[in-house]
């Protein structure tokens, strides 16, 4: 269970950041970068879009919200299974001072994955610069 919910964990991560890239394959418009032009997929060729006659990017945003629910999901598998490898391994005694390590270990873990979204990468990791 671990294995798999860390898999669907990078995979739905993976759907979560590409989730405009991916809609745009299935017929979303797309901004080209540094200014306010859009552009989509007509008849095998990209075409540009006035402001007037742009779309909501419905694909992308349903690509977006099912791939932060399979993070949830994902995120709950992983979880449940190391709770209950706890609750085998550690004496009677000792299962609450281990679930509270288990409550701390995973608030640093979500501190730390907000604060991966502030950090500039492109700045720190270069080749990262689309």
């Amino acid at each position: 269970y671990i294995v798999f919910g860390s898999a669907l964990i990078v995979l739905s991560m993976i759907v979560i950041s590409n989730s405009s890239d991916i809609g745009y394959a299935f017929g979303d418009e797309q901004a080209a970068a540094g200014n306010d032009e859009c552009r989509r997929w007509e008849r095998g060729e990209q075409v540009s879009v006035e402001q007037s006659e742009r779309k909501p990017k419905v694909a992308s945003i349903v690509l977006f919200v099912l791939g932060f629910i399979a993070l949830d999901f994902s995120n709950n598998i992983v979880q449940g299974p190391c709770r209950a490898l706890l609750a085998d391994v550690a004496p009677e005694s000792q299962q609450p001072l281990g679930n509270s390590y288990i409550t701390a270990w995973i608030a640093v873990g979500n501190i730390a994955g907000y604060m991966a979204g502030w950090v500039n990468w492109s700045r720190i990791l270069p080749f990262m610069v689309t």
